[in-house]
């Protein structure tokens, strides 16, 4: 038994015969592999890489590490020398570096080196001709924004550089400063910029917008925002990329993913927070305030009869409320012309309007009138607010008053302005100086 694990071990450079000396007392027989390496060679060197993942990889956390783990272990399964070799590299670097070249793609995506990386001069002759060839071709406005083009499409060369992504030689072998522009791999990579990887028709690529119409974002405005929003954006962060003010640059002039006022907020901004409320999405708006209105001022109506007398006032002021965003929105929308009154996105109204709590102070504000308590005459309401609208300053406390169907509101069910001056503005001559006099100030 001891003996066939050693075979074990000998056959498998040690990884095989650990699983051999399994069978009894093979723990023996996979020392006799030790030659070839250790029986658990996959495991230590995993572990190791595992080691300095946590110090070499930007953003590799728990999840990321264990993926890592999973593609490591297929990886030295597959190559029987892989154990031996990365047992024998010294630093995290190194075995990392080693890691980017014999792990499949997705290592470099788990394990980012979110460092400038070092300028590869292949890449500056890469990122210039691509710049070249466009503005050549099907972007000659790129001209305009030739540095910042150009500086982008060389941190990004840089980048798969350091990550392994593809080495020097063998760019230089499909790119250099007399490469045509027709050149398979050139023109791809123009295409794409332009139209994007689904070709015509499909979503267009990150120049499409700019080579059409000019620049998004004014590059003034970038460039002020970019110094702004460099040092906001976290290391590690899905924005990363907007550290680099060159980019920065670039994607701010060409790309429609964020809005010219963003950035043009974010030039002004005074702090990292404040930049970040620049570019925070607007609450979606209700899309049928007056449907959600009426429907509240209906169902108002059915728990306080009295309130047909109010006019419109009751989903008027509902609406003002909408508009102003200060209902969800899916609060709204949820609401029809059939929608039950004691649903909760109307019950809540219905009982802010129609019943009083001590405990606030802004609610139950038709509840007396809806109890039986006497209120304004519906006729002298309407006749007052006729008068008092066109006379009311559209930035004064009354300001509410110039709505006919607010003003009905407060003059029927409300209990701030006396009863005697509804009925001296209802009566009053024609012209602003009469009906004003009805409503002295505090104190006269």
């Amino acid at each position: 038994m001891g003996g066939a694990g050693g075979q074990g071990g000998q056959g498998g450079q040690g990884g095989q015969g650990g699983q051999g000396g399994q069978g009894g007392q093979g723990g023996q027989g996979g020392q006799g592999g030790q030659g070839g390496g250790e029986p658990d060679g996959c495991a230590q060197a995993c572990a190791d890489l595992d080691e300095c993942a946590q110090t070499e990889c930007q953003g590799a956390d728990g999840m990321s590490r264990l993926r890592i783990g999973e593609l490591c272990a297929a990886a030295c399964a597959a190559n029987p020398s892989f154990a031996v070799v990365s047992g024998g590299i010294a630093s995290c670097s190194d075995r990392v570096a080693f890691a980017r070249q014999n792990l499949p793609a997705e290592f470099a995506d788990l394990c980012r080196d979110d460092g400038v990386p070092d300028q590869v001069p292949e890449c500056v002759v890469f990122g210039e001709r691509i710049t070249a060839c466009l503005v050549a071709g099907p972007c000659p406005g790129l001209e305009a924004i030739a540095a910042p083009t150009t500086a982008s499409y060389i941190s990004a060369c840089n980048q798969f550089v350091a990550n392994g992504q593809i080495g020097p030689a063998d760019l230089a072998t499909l790119v250099n400063a007399n490469t045509p522009c027709d050149a398979p791999f050139v023109s791809g990579i123009v295409t794409e910029q332009i139209e994007g990887g689904d070709g015509p028709g499909g979503e267009p690529g990150p120049l499409g917008a700019y080579c059409a119409n000019g620049p998004v974002t004014a590059p003034a405005v970038c460039a002020a925002a970019c110094a702004v929003v460099a040092p906001c954006i976290p290391p590690g962060s899905d924005g990363e990329a907007l550290r680099d003010p060159e980019f920065c640059e670039y994607f701010c002039i060409t790309s429609e993913a964020l809005p010219p006022a963003g950035w043009a907020c974010a030039a002004e901004a005074a702090s990292c927070e404040a930049v970040g409320v620049c570019f925070e999405a607007p609450a979606p708006l209700p899309q049928d305030c007056p449907g959600y209105a009426a429907r509240v001022q209906a169902c108002v109506t059915e728990a306080c009869p009295p309130a047909a007398d109010l006019g419109g006032g009751v989903g008027a002021l509902v609406q003002t409320i909408c508009d102003s965003g200060e209902i969800p929105a899916a609060v709204v929308d949820s609401v029809t012309a059939e929608t039950p009154c004691d649903a909760l996105a109307l019950a809540y109204f219905v009982t802010a309007f129609t019943q009083d709590d001590p405990e606030d102070p802004d609610d139950g504000f038709i509840a007396a009138y809806c109890a039986g308590a006497p209120g304004g005459d519906p006729q002298t309401c309407t006749a007052a607010c006729a008068a008092v609208g066109p006379c009311v300053p559209p930035e004064s406390d009354g300001a509410v008053l110039a709505d006919a169907d607010l003003c009905q509101l407060v003059c029927v069910a409300g209990d701030d302005i006396p009863a005697e001056a509804w009925a001296c503005a209802a009566q009053a001559p024609p012209g602003c100086e009469a009906v004003q006099a009805c409503f002295p100030a505090d104190g006269e």
